[in-house]
Parts: C-alpha cells; structure tokens; sequence
C-alpha cells in the first residue's frame, strides 16, 4: 500500500474548491475503480471553513494557518517514510524551506504548478530576498506536473531535465451548457474583456493602453477586479488610467467578486479578452471564452501560447490585432473540435488519472 499527501499549503479559497472538488466529484470513484492501484490519499489543506462536509468522498484534515499545516507534514514524513507529497500550488514557505533544509524528502515530493508560485513577479522586497532560496528548493524538488508552458519554463530556469515531469492541467470549471455569445455583436461597439483578476500580472494599465492605441476610445472596457481582496491602490491606478483613454460611460469596473453565473453573463457580452500576463495565468476565462467562441489576446511571452499552439487552438497576438483578426479568428473558433482540447474538462482527468497512477506503480516497484 502506498500512501500519496495532498497539500494544499495555503488558504487560497477559491482554487483549493476548485481543486477539492475536482477529486470528490469526478476523481475518487475512479481512483477507487482501479483496484491495481493500491494507492491511499489524504489532504492536508489550510483553511477557516469545515471542509470535510463540503467533500465527503476526501480525508480531509484542515490547519488553521500555514505554520500548523508545515509542522504537521514533518510530523507525518516522520511516521510515514514511503508517503508522496504532492504540492498543489506551492505558496507555503515553510515546506520550501523543508525540502531545501532536507527536512521533506525532495525525490518524494510532487509539485503541482499553479502559475504565480513558478514565476518571480512580486515586487514585494521580502519576497525578492527569499526568492534564491526558493529556486534552489525548486531545484530539489523530484518531479513537476504542469502545463505544456510551464513545464518548458521550468525546464529552462531551474535546469531540470524533463525524465520526471509531466503534463497536468488545473481543473478548470466550466458549465455543462455553455452560454451562446451576444448576438450581432457587429451592430454593438467592440466590447473587450480586460484581464481576469485585481492581480497586477494582468498588467491592466499597458493592455487599456494597447486597446486605445489599436481600436480608438469608442470601444468597450470590462474590467473584473474583484479578486484579490483590499486590492483598492491598484484598483484606482486602473480606473484613473481607464478615465484617462475612455470615456466613463465606456468603462465597467466590476469591483466585487462575481457569482460564477453572473460572470459567465459579463463574458458572453464580450467580443474579445485581453490578456497581457507574461506568466502562465487565467486558463479558467481562456476556457470560457474559447468555448464561447470569444478570442483571446496573448502577450507573445506568455507561456501557456505552447498549449494553445499544441491543440490547435486559435488566438491573437499583440501586433496582431484588429477588428477584422477578431472576426476572422473567432471564424476559426467556431470550426475547432473542442471536444479535442485536452484542457478542456473531461479530457484533462486522463492526465491527472494516468499521472497518478504511475506514482502508484513507483511506490509499489520500490517497496
């Protein structure tokens, strides 16, 4: 019997949910199917709520923060030498610093990229000077799961060969039913989604000015900023600089956290998303749009371009654009087979399955 650790590290409610949910609901039955497994999971997850009844099917133990969470995994790596660790999304300093220091078996551990914890943005001076050490722990770390993009980013910063590593997506929410994009959007002005988040890697201030600079001040700006929380300094640079290039009437500013269907309504109104992230980010609304037959806008650094580019799916570039690359390219959207996108649910389960399984079979080759 081999045992694999889930460790959600840091309480980042709505991807742990997303992640949680994922293996209650469409994982665990078949992880238990496949009886050859012989393979046991547990979650250690930090967080304020009881998640234990929200995902029955998982055994769950919740930390109140991420020192609690940190201490209890060297207590198990004690008690359990032959357990795996998978860090789902890495924001927790403390299990860096345990596999840099030796404390956390590295050859054992699995990292699950998420995005922001594999790219160095933050302009943060304490996060600046711990970084290095980060990197070197990241260099420790015995095998990535990640996307196409992310994989080839690690690959290069942190030296790895790529023996080990393999490709994995987020499970991205997306309805059953996805909603039909706005009718005669040509009689309408150009209505552009800016970013996916408050998060400053959505680099909000050059994407408004882009826009302007490409399509003149008549158009449309939607801007959800609802996340991350007492976000305000940025969130007032953003609209200042919107109020500088448009007009106020032309400009939505969705400062609260939306409702997954009410987000869904604001993006079927859109003829296009702007995303000028340099890191791999926001694949949840790439999804939506895509499915939506709404084109997407790149920064030509973005890594996840490789995805996009392996499953053939369209989308633009800057220095690309225009309104009639948008009407040709969503053309070409509503002719892809989206039932092929391999990060497109059901189709990203094969990975997660298939991964799995093989650090079962590791585990028992090394018993």
């Amino acid at each position: 019997m081999s045992n694999l650790l889930h460790i959600l590290g840091a309480d980042i409610p709505h991807h742990n949910h997303s992640l949680l949910r994922f293996f209650n609901d469409d994982l665990w039955l078949k992880l238990a199917e496949k009886s050859e497994q012989n393979q046991t999971h547990s979650f250690y997850v930090v967080s304020q709520e009881d998640l234990t009844t929200q995902y029955p099917n998982l055994p769950i133990n919740v930390f109140p923060n991420k020192k609690a969470l940190t201490q209890a995994v060297l207590a198990f790596v004690k008690s359990q030498a032959d357990t795996y660790f998978l860090l789902h999304g890495q924001f927790n300093w403390g299990i860096w610093f345990a596999i840099l220091w030796g404390k956390l078996p590295a050859y054992r551990c699995i990292w699950h990229v998420w995005g922001a914890d594999l790219y160095q943005q933050s302009t943060d001076w304490r996060f600046k000077l711990l970084y290095p050490l980060r990197r070197l722990a990241q260099q420790k770390i015995g095998r990535v799961w990640a996307t196409k993009g992310d994989l080839d980013y690690a690959h290069r910063r942190l030296n790895r060969s790529s023996e080990q590593d393999r490709l994995v997506y987020f499970p991205t929410k997306m309805p059953q039913v996805v909603p039909s994009s706005t009718e005669n959007k040509t009689e309408q002005p150009l209505t552009i989604l800016v970013g996916n988040s408050g998060d400053r890697a959505n680099q909000h201030c050059l994407a408004l000015q882009y826009i302007q600079q490409t399509f003149g001040a008549k158009v449309q700006i939607i801007l959800p900023m609802g996340y991350p929380a007492n976000n305000y300094a940025y969130i007032e640079q953003v609209r200042q600089q919107a109020l500088a290039l448009f007009p106020e009437k032309n400009i939505t500013l969705l400062t609260e956290k939306l409702d997954y269907h009410a987000y869904l309504d604001w993006l079927k109104d859109c003829d296009m998303g702007c995303f000028l992230f340099e890191r791999q980010q926001g694949i949840g609304t790439i999804c939506l749009l895509t499915a939506m037959n709404i084109p997407v806008l790149l920064h030509p650094n973005n890594p996840f371009k490789l995805d996009m580019q392996q499953e053939n799916v369209p989308f633009m570039e800057m220095g690309q654009c225009s309104a009639e690359q948008i009407k040709e390219v969503a053309g070409q959207l509503v002719a892809c087979d989206k039932q092929q996108i391999a990060f497109f649910p059901p189709n990203y389960q094969h990975y997660w399955l298939e991964n799995l399984q093989e650090i079962a079979r590791l585990s028992h080759y090394k018993r």
